[in-house]
């Protein structure tokens, strides 16, 4: 019996290294020396005991390459995973329980947004942010894609300066955490009238400009909407604030300010959105915290100045009731009716066959 135990316990540890030796065997490598096409110079990125990197290149196209390269080493499958979401592809690693929440998605149209947004950038902003995802393209093709993502089916797929761009939306999506709020408001308003709810929610300036009213209402009285709601959940904000406060020269013992910006975005999460990184190309030295893909300092200091940034408490939403004839296939805008735009969207599933979905819009919708 004491032999059979023997065995048993010496069967597990094997097992268990063998565990541990495969997951370790996927960590990036911080000591290898790499040679890549394109490069001006030498770029060198260093790491402290917190493998916190230091990136020096001798210009900013160079130093935007080991960026990108360093976010996909560290956060690869972050970055993948919301910007997938971001595209409306929840189903494709969730099954079919993400088909609501992709069908949203895709009305709401981040992705096209992204996708716009791009045309509208500074040239040399926008190659500066090319160079950033062709470090983030490199790693992926060097090393491919990471353990976390394949175990999730996510396959290889090339990086654009969109992609960055939907992850900005994504995040500043998750801080608009009122819209769930909207119909608590409005069902205030509805039991205790307007200016008694004006008192008691205090959120409107006296003078201020507002579509603060009791119109739409009986939009909310359907309890299809408040499901709709609680089955978005996540998607729809966070739950918590942000905060920052700063300390005058003349009250520090050192002589100097003090400036603190605590930015919780929203309920904790590993690993959290914010990536710690210092950039140095010529005179360009920046310290501080960016977003996980996209290649801007948040929050930080360089040799002159230090910035933070909080959010929250602002009403960022507002819900809208449609006209639509569904007969006609029409929508009601300025008094007139005009034509819904329609396209199919195809929607993958994990484990199943595909399903289309057609999509009406209004003409300035993406879909």
């Amino acid at each position: 019996m004491k032999k059979v135990l023997a065995l048993v316990i010496l069967m597990l540890a094997v097992a268990a290294g063998g565990v541990y030796l495969w997951l370790r065997a996927d960590l990036p490598c911080y000591t290898k020396t790499i040679s890549v096409k394109g490069l001006s110079g030498p770029v060198s990125i260093e790491r402290n005991r917190f493998a916190v990197p230091t990136i020096t290149a001798q210009n900013r196209p160079d130093l935007f390459f080991a960026w990108g390269y360093v976010n996909a080493q560290d956060r690869l499958f972050q970055m993948e995973f919301i910007r997938r979401v971001g595209q409306g592809r929840i189903s494709e690693f969730a099954g079919e329980e993400g088909l609501s929440k992709n069908i949203f998605i895709r009305a709401v149209g981040f992705a096209e947004y992204a996708r716009d947004s791009v045309q509208l950038m500074d040239l040399q902003i926008k190659s500066l942010c090319q160079r950033f995802v062709d470090g983030i393209n490199h790693y992926l093709d060097t090393e491919g894609p990471n353990l976390y993502m394949r175990l999730l089916g996510f396959k290889k797929e090339k990086w654009e300066i969109a992609d960055s761009a939907l992850i900005a939306m994504m995040l500043n999506w998750s801080l608009a955490y009122n819209m769930k709020h909207e119909i608590l408001y409005h069902r205030i308003i509805e039991k205790i009238g307007p200016e008694k709810a004006g008192k008691l929610m205090n959120f409107i300036p006296p003078g201020t400009p507002t579509i603060f009213d009791d119109r739409v209402v009986v939009s909310f009285r359907d309890e299809k909407l408040s499901a709709r709601l609680r089955d978005l959940d996540w998607l729809l904000g966070c739950r918590s604030a942000s905060n920052g406060w700063t300390i005058g020269p003349g009250k520090t013992i050192h002589g100097g300010a003090i400036l603190c910006s605590d930015m919780q975005v929203h309920q904790s999460k590993l690993p959290n959105d914010f990536y710690i990184i210092r950039v140095k190309a010529g005179d360009l030295d920046l310290t501080g915290a960016q977003v996980a893909g996209i290649p801007f300092i948040a929050s930080g200091y360089n040799r002159h100045m230090a910035w933070g940034l909080t959010n929250q408490g602002a009403d960022m939403v507002d819900l809208f009731k449609e006209s639509i004839d569904w007969g006609r296939r029409t929508y009601r805008h300025n008094g007139e009716d005009h034509p819904l735009g329609k396209k199919k969207v195809i929607l993958n599933i994990k484990g199943k066959d595909p399903v289309e979905k057609p999509c009406f819009t209004a003409a300035a919708s993406p879909c």
